[in-house]
Protein backbone atom coordinates (compact mmCIF):
# COMPACT_ATOMS: atom_id res chain seq x y z
CA UNK A 1 0.00 0.00 0.00
CA UNK A 2 3.23 2.45 0.71
CA UNK A 3 4.78 1.80 -2.62
CA UNK A 4 1.38 2.64 -4.03
CA UNK A 5 0.89 5.54 -2.72
CA UNK A 6 4.60 6.49 -3.24
CA UNK A 7 4.55 5.84 -6.73
CA UNK A 8 1.20 7.54 -7.30
CA UNK A 9 2.76 10.70 -5.87
CA UNK A 10 5.55 10.70 -7.92
CA UNK A 11 3.47 10.41 -11.13
CA UNK A 12 1.17 12.96 -9.83
CA UNK A 13 4.30 15.35 -9.24
CA UNK A 14 5.41 14.75 -13.28
CA UNK A 15 1.55 15.00 -14.82
CA UNK A 16 1.95 18.63 -13.33
CA UNK A 17 5.72 19.91 -14.62
CA UNK A 18 3.77 19.73 -18.17
CA UNK A 19 1.44 22.89 -16.85
CA UNK A 20 0.43 24.97 -19.60
CA UNK A 21 -0.19 29.05 -19.56
CA UNK A 22 -3.17 30.42 -21.09
CA UNK A 23 -3.85 33.92 -22.47
CA UNK A 24 -7.20 34.91 -23.15
CA UNK A 25 -8.96 38.11 -25.30
CA UNK A 26 -11.47 39.50 -26.70
CA UNK A 27 -12.08 41.68 -29.85
CA UNK A 28 -14.68 44.21 -30.86
CA UNK A 29 -14.82 45.87 -34.29
CA UNK A 30 -16.29 47.78 -36.69
CA UNK A 31 -16.20 48.50 -40.42
CA UNK A 32 -16.74 53.02 -41.08
CA UNK A 33 -18.58 53.03 -44.03
CA UNK A 34 -21.12 50.09 -43.38
CA UNK A 35 -21.44 49.88 -39.94
CA UNK A 36 -21.11 46.50 -39.62
CA UNK A 37 -19.91 44.71 -36.36
CA UNK A 38 -18.02 41.68 -34.93
CA UNK A 39 -17.29 40.79 -31.74
CA UNK A 40 -15.56 37.44 -30.14
CA UNK A 41 -13.34 35.89 -27.29
CA UNK A 42 -10.76 33.35 -27.88
CA UNK A 43 -8.29 31.26 -25.54
CA UNK A 44 -5.10 30.16 -26.10
CA UNK A 45 -2.83 27.64 -24.00
CA UNK A 46 1.22 26.66 -24.32
CA UNK A 47 3.48 25.15 -22.64
CA UNK A 48 5.08 27.36 -19.34
CA UNK A 49 7.96 28.91 -19.62
CA UNK A 50 8.06 29.96 -23.49
CA UNK A 51 8.33 32.95 -23.72
CA UNK A 52 8.41 33.03 -28.10
CA UNK A 53 5.76 31.19 -28.90
CA UNK A 54 5.32 29.79 -32.54
CA UNK A 55 1.64 27.63 -34.27
CA UNK A 56 4.30 24.09 -33.29
CA UNK A 57 4.26 25.40 -29.73
CA UNK A 58 0.53 25.88 -29.05
CA UNK A 59 -1.59 23.40 -27.62
CA UNK A 60 -5.28 25.00 -27.36
CA UNK A 61 -6.44 27.64 -29.27
CA UNK A 62 -10.03 28.61 -29.72
CA UNK A 63 -11.77 31.57 -31.29
CA UNK A 64 -15.55 32.42 -31.30
CA UNK A 65 -17.73 35.43 -32.33
CA UNK A 66 -20.25 36.80 -34.27
CA UNK A 67 -20.60 38.99 -37.34
CA UNK A 68 -23.59 41.31 -37.52
CA UNK A 69 -23.47 42.07 -41.42
CA UNK A 70 -26.12 44.57 -43.27
CA UNK A 71 -25.17 44.18 -46.72
CA UNK A 72 -28.27 45.08 -49.35
CA UNK A 73 -30.02 46.44 -46.18
CA UNK A 74 -31.02 42.96 -44.69
CA UNK A 75 -29.09 42.66 -41.58
CA UNK A 76 -27.84 38.70 -40.61
CA UNK A 77 -25.45 38.00 -37.87
CA UNK A 78 -22.60 35.20 -39.09
CA UNK A 79 -21.14 32.81 -36.00
CA UNK A 80 -17.18 32.77 -36.09
CA UNK A 81 -15.77 29.46 -34.42
CA UNK A 82 -11.60 28.83 -35.06
CA UNK A 83 -9.88 26.04 -33.44
CA UNK A 84 -6.29 24.93 -34.11
CA UNK A 85 -6.37 23.38 -36.75
CA UNK A 86 -7.79 26.48 -38.75
CA UNK A 87 -4.41 28.05 -38.05
CA UNK A 88 -2.41 29.44 -40.66
CA UNK A 89 0.15 31.77 -38.79
CA UNK A 90 1.09 32.47 -35.16
CA UNK A 91 3.73 34.31 -32.91
CA UNK A 92 3.53 35.86 -29.80
CA UNK A 93 5.97 36.94 -27.47
CA UNK A 94 5.66 37.91 -23.86
CA UNK A 95 7.91 40.00 -21.78
CA UNK A 96 7.55 40.15 -18.41
CA UNK A 97 3.57 39.26 -17.03
CA UNK A 98 2.49 40.97 -20.32
CA UNK A 99 1.62 39.87 -24.08
CA UNK A 100 4.08 42.04 -25.92
CA UNK A 101 3.35 40.90 -29.59
CA UNK A 102 0.33 38.74 -30.75
CA UNK A 103 -0.07 38.33 -34.26
CA UNK A 104 -2.53 35.57 -35.79
CA UNK A 105 -4.10 34.36 -39.19
CA UNK A 106 -6.39 31.38 -39.78
CA UNK A 107 -6.28 29.79 -43.30
CA UNK A 108 -7.97 31.63 -46.33
CA UNK A 109 -11.54 30.74 -46.93
CA UNK A 110 -13.80 32.04 -50.08
CA UNK A 111 -16.36 33.33 -47.18
CA UNK A 112 -14.61 36.52 -46.39
CA UNK A 113 -16.64 36.39 -42.90
CA UNK A 114 -14.81 33.11 -42.11
CA UNK A 115 -11.54 34.63 -41.64
CA UNK A 116 -10.08 35.92 -38.73
CA UNK A 117 -6.30 37.93 -37.89
CA UNK A 118 -4.52 39.32 -34.91
CA UNK A 119 -1.74 41.90 -35.55
CA UNK A 120 0.46 44.35 -33.72
CA UNK A 121 0.62 48.07 -34.42
CA UNK A 122 1.89 51.19 -33.26
CA UNK A 123 -1.45 51.71 -31.11
CA UNK A 124 -1.60 48.07 -29.74
CA UNK A 125 -2.53 44.77 -30.74
CA UNK A 126 -5.87 44.68 -33.50
CA UNK A 127 -7.65 41.98 -35.04
CA UNK A 128 -9.53 41.52 -38.49
CA UNK A 129 -12.34 39.79 -39.42
CA UNK A 130 -13.77 39.65 -43.29
CA UNK A 131 -15.44 42.77 -44.59
CA UNK A 132 -12.46 44.60 -43.16
CA UNK A 133 -14.41 44.82 -39.97
CA UNK A 134 -11.32 46.05 -37.62
CA UNK A 135 -11.09 46.55 -33.83
CA UNK A 136 -8.58 46.50 -30.62
CA UNK A 137 -7.86 43.15 -29.41
CA UNK A 138 -7.65 43.16 -25.61
CA UNK A 139 -6.15 40.64 -23.40
CA UNK A 140 -7.99 39.76 -20.31
CA UNK A 141 -6.31 37.37 -18.69
CA UNK A 142 -2.95 36.37 -18.82
CA UNK A 143 -2.04 32.55 -16.59
CA UNK A 144 1.84 31.93 -16.70
CA UNK A 145 2.84 31.64 -13.37
CA UNK A 146 2.34 28.11 -12.23
CA UNK A 147 -0.08 27.54 -9.19
CA UNK A 148 0.15 26.83 -5.23
CA UNK A 149 -1.37 23.59 -5.97
CA UNK A 150 1.16 22.17 -8.85
CA UNK A 151 3.66 23.26 -7.03
CA UNK A 152 2.50 21.41 -3.78
CA UNK A 153 1.81 18.23 -5.87
CA UNK A 154 5.51 18.01 -7.39
CA UNK A 155 7.13 18.68 -3.68
CA UNK A 156 4.91 15.77 -2.82
CA UNK A 157 6.03 13.37 -5.31
CA UNK A 158 9.95 14.28 -4.89
CA UNK A 159 9.25 13.42 -0.77
CA UNK A 160 7.22 10.40 -2.12
CA UNK A 161 10.54 9.61 -4.36
CA UNK A 162 12.61 9.99 -1.61
CA UNK A 163 10.64 7.79 0.76
CA UNK A 164 10.43 5.34 -1.78
CA UNK A 165 14.47 5.16 -2.54
CA UNK A 166 15.24 5.09 1.15
CA UNK A 167 12.57 2.00 1.81
CA UNK A 168 14.18 0.23 -1.01
CA UNK A 169 18.06 1.02 -0.11
CA UNK A 170 17.19 -0.32 3.86
CA UNK A 171 15.30 -3.35 2.61
CA UNK A 172 18.58 -4.14 0.45
CA UNK A 173 20.63 -4.25 3.10
CA UNK A 174 18.68 -5.72 5.75
CA UNK A 175 18.93 -8.62 2.72
CA UNK A 176 22.61 -8.00 2.58
CA UNK A 177 22.75 -8.62 6.36
CA UNK A 178 20.90 -11.72 6.55
CA UNK A 179 22.81 -13.60 3.52
CA UNK A 180 26.42 -12.61 4.59
CA UNK A 181 26.16 -11.94 8.34
CA UNK A 182 24.50 -14.82 9.75
CA UNK A 183 24.35 -18.59 9.93
CA UNK A 184 22.71 -20.52 7.56
CA UNK A 185 21.48 -22.98 10.22
CA UNK A 186 21.96 -23.26 14.36
CA UNK A 187 23.02 -26.50 14.06
CA UNK A 188 26.02 -25.97 12.19
CA UNK A 189 27.08 -24.13 14.94
CA UNK A 190 29.52 -25.91 17.61
CA UNK A 191 28.31 -25.96 20.70
CA UNK A 192 30.67 -25.99 24.07
CA UNK A 193 28.99 -25.84 27.02
CA UNK A 194 31.65 -24.92 28.83
CA UNK A 195 34.07 -27.30 28.10
CA UNK A 196 37.52 -26.67 26.00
Amino acid sequence: MKSRMLKLSLFLALATLASAATIDFSFSGQQLTSQQTATGTGSLAFADGITTVGLPDLTAFFYSGTVVTSYFAAPGTTIQSFGLSNLADFALIITGASVSTFKLDTTPSVNLLQVFSVFPTSFGIYGNTGGDITGPITITGVDLAPEPVPVALIGLGLAGLGLWRKNRLSSSRALLRIKYFTPQSASVLPRFGGVC
